[in-house]
């Protein structure tokens, strides 16, 4: 957004594209993660958390109006006995076979085995 709301006041800044942008307002750390097939990891490369964050919020409040739930008084739901409740379940037959499905998708796809054109990740 500040992109096109803030196009000279970036510049100004010397902040000409995202890559700059980012260097000055985030942090980029590699982590091991599973990997799409879901059968192994990779290392990657995330936007992990905002630096600077007093500045940018100055500058982003030239153009916002920012506001949140105490300035809002909004009324949150309590919960339950005060805590939250994680809980878990193993995944049905159905879910198996098309997760399954997913990560020789994923494979193929991976390998080069099949034309981005067919197939792609993003493809449903």
């Amino acid at each position: 957004m500040q992109s096109f709301l803030q196009k000279d006041a970036l510049e100004q800044l010397g902040i000409y594209h995202f890559d700059s942008w980012a260097a000055n307002f985030g942090e980029v750390t590699t982590s091991l993660e599973l990997s799409v097939e879901g059968n192994g990891f990779r290392f990657r490369n995330r936007f992990n958390k905002f630096v600077n964050l007093p500045e940018l919020m100055n500058l982003f409040k030239e153009v916002a109006d920012i506001r949140n739930r105490d300035t809002l008084d909004l009324k949150v739901p309590e919960l339950r006995d005060g805590n939250y409740k994680i809980t878990s379940s193993e995944p049905d037959w159905y879910t198996k076979q098309v997760m399954e499905e997913f990560v020789e998708r994923a494979e193929r796809i991976h390998s080069g085995g099949v034309d981005p054109s067919e197939d792609n990740f993003l493809l449903l």
